[in-house]
């Protein structure tokens, strides 16, 4: 490459003449010139200097437009992974990971438990059925053979018995005799078991356990006195309710008797004091919860009660009330009856 060393001169106001410093060279190469051809003349000039920034720029650009893209999918994933994750406790993205992460071994542990049940059912059953075909067959045996099911006892001494047992060969049946003998307290002593032609054949001696017997009898007891109390406290309520249901029928009975004795007769008055208010007059058979059950109904469907005064005169409730419509809400005064004497007919 070629360089061209042009000397800058500097003027001193002292002296016309131009001196050159040593230090002030400028070092100029020739791709800082240009030859402009124009018209077919060609002009010399200097061209402008080259901003070898411009390729530093471009490429950081380029990084900085393809990290903001990396970033908007792994948002996209996250988002999507978030979706699918039933729990997440927090909105970051480290918190994301780590439930997507506790979610998965949740279903990694449900899944090997679910499949360790499976075989495990899998199993019982081809067992089931091995059972069961072996059960026919230890059935078909004994009936084949003449074998039946039978159980022998004979006296020893005073508390020691010989036993003799021939059961079915099932499954779990042996368990179970063994666990039954020692429900009763029965204590067996050199059990021998057989297993031929389809059956179990059980020889054992047995004696009661005389200490056994004795806790046995301790816990009966115990039972029996808590099912005594129990019946006692069942039995008292039974009567108290039996005593108050008597009472409320006898008093409902003398109310009836006395409304009709004084001629006293159910009845519904309603009349209209301005347009969404009206007065009410309701005789009612005294029964019980009749007049809570009245209120209530009236509340259900709607109807407001103010000022209302309750009387028991002749075996009968005397009821008086301004009501109005909840909200607002126009009545009339057949509607109000008819709902009413409704109430009535079904108490």
């Amino acid at each position: 490459m070629l360089s061209l060393h042009i000397p800058f001169p500097k003027t001193h106001p002292a002296t016309p003449q131009m001196e050159y410093e040593d230090e002030d060279w400028l070092c100029v190469t020739m791709e800082e010139f240009s030859l402009a051809t124009e018209n077919g003349s060609s002009k010399q000039r200097i061209g402008r200097k080259r901003n070898y920034d411009d390729d530093t720029r471009e490429f950081k650009s380029k990084n900085l437009e393809t990290e903001r893209r990396r970033r908007e999918k792994l948002s996209s994933r996250l988002l999507m992974l978030r979706a699918v994750v039933p729990i997440i406790t927090n909105m970051n993205k480290a918190t994301i990971i780590e439930d997507a992460i506790t979610y998965i071994e949740k279903l990694q542990d449900k899944v090997q438990s679910l499949s360790q049940e499976l075989h495990q059912m899998e199993t019982t059953s081809e067992e089931t059925g091995d059972t069961k075909t072996d059960e026919i067959d230890a059935a078909q045996d004994m009936k084949d053979l003449g074998i039946q099911e039978e159980v022998r006892v004979a006296q020893i001494d005073g508390k020691k018995l010989w036993v003799k047992i021939i059961i079915e060969k099932r499954k779990g049946r042996f368990r179970k005799l063994m666990e039954a003998l020692n429900n009763f307290s029965i204590e067996l002593i050199d059990t021998n078991l057989t297993t031929t032609k389809g059956a179990f054949l059980i020889s054992s001696c047995i004696q009661m356990n005389r200490g056994t017997i004795i806790v046995d009898a301790i816990t009966y007891i115990e039972k029996l006195q808590d099912e005594v109390q129990n019946l006692s406290q069942q039995l008292h309520q039974m009567e108290a309710t039996s005593e108050e249901t008597t009472e409320t029928k006898i008093d409902e009975v003398e109310a009836v008797e006395d409304m009709k004795n004084w001629g006293i007769q159910e009845e519904v008055t309603v009349a209209q004091i301005d347009e969404n208010k009206f007065w009410v007059k309701i005789i009612i058979e005294k029964k019980r919860g009749s007049f809570s059950k009245l209120m209530e109904t009236l509340n259900y469907f709607g109807i407001e009660l103010m000022d209302t005064n309750l009387t028991t005169t002749k075996g009968a409730f005397l009821i008086t009330s301004c009501i109005q419509g909840k909200n607002g809400e126009r009545l009339e005064i057949n509607q109000i009856k008819d709902v009413i004497q409704d109430i009535i007919n079904d108490m």
